[in-house]
Formats: structure tokens, sequence, C-alpha cells
């Protein structure tokens, strides 16, 4: 079985995060004509982006030292590499391309949180997972919406 501590677990998913919102960046100057619904998405995910990087952070801030150093057992994260490994941003892709990819990589994430949360009898743990668990699925919910009210909006004839 493998060993891992929440610190490395916290570290991986920000290389995560920074990853894909490098390759958003990319396809931003790179491929997309940007337009109004373009914006508004890759708007949606840098502020979610930089909202997670705060939760993040905050726990290493506050001298969660007890908290990141707990060590967890088998830390079930191939889905989540494989979610990363597999994001990569061509100049053939579309917009919605690119945001179905970002958002398989947001329920491979889910899948992962859940599994955390749901894995540690660590009550403090538990919390600090399932509190990362709630914030990706709303965020993701949140995504979704901004993504299909920006699509009818680019529809809808003036």
């Amino acid at each position: 079985m493998a060993y891992q501590q929440v610190r490395g677990v916290v570290d991986e998913i920000r290389r995560a995060h920074q990853q894909i919102g490098r390759a958003l960046e990319l396809s931003q100057h790179e491929s997309f004509r940007i337009d109004q619904e373009a914006r508004i998405i890759l708007n949606e995910f840098r502020r979610a982006q930089r909202e997670l990087e705060l939760i993040l952070s905050r726990y290493g801030a506050e001298g969660e030292d007890a908290l990141l150093d707990t060590w967890l057992q088998y830390v079930p994260d191939a889905e989540v590499h494989k979610a990363v490994a597999s994001f990569e941003v061509t100049l053939l892709m579309s917009l919605d391309d690119v945001v179905r990819k970002k958002l398989e990589f947001d329920q491979a994430l889910i899948a992962l949180l859940k599994q955390l949360a749901g894995g540690t009898s660590a009550p403090r743990v538990q919390e600090f997972f399932q509190t990362l668990l709630e914030y990706t699925q709303a965020e993701t919910s949140q995504q979704v919406w901004s993504m299909r009210e920006a699509h009818e909006t680019e529809k809808t004839p003036n």
C-alpha cells in the first residue's frame, strides 16, 4: 500500500490546477478567437483557480501543520494524473473541446476527493477533504452554468 501526506496531496492538486491554468492561458493566446463566450468561460476558470489556490494556501498559512503532515494510506490519484496528462490543448481544438477536457479533470478530482474524504478516520482530515470536495463540486456546477449562459448569449440574435 502506498502512503502519502495530506501536504503531498495538496501539492499535487495545486500543480494539476496550475498545469491546466497554463493550458487554458495558452489556448486563449494561440488558438481561439476571443469572443464573448470564450472570455466569460476563461475568466470563470481563472477566478475558480484563484479561489482554490487561496483555500489551499490558507491551510499552510494558518499553521495547519498537523493536518498537512497527516499520513494517508493509499492515495488513489491515478485518475487525476491521467486527466491532467491527457489535458492537452492544440490549435485544432475548439473552446468546447477544452472546456470538456477541463470538466473531465474536475470529475476525476471530485472522485479523488470523495475517496479521500471517506477513506480517513481522522475527523480534521476528513473535514478538509470534504470542504475541498464541496468547493470543487460547486465550482464545477457554476462553470457549467456559466458556459451554458455564455453559449445561449452568443446564439441569441440582437
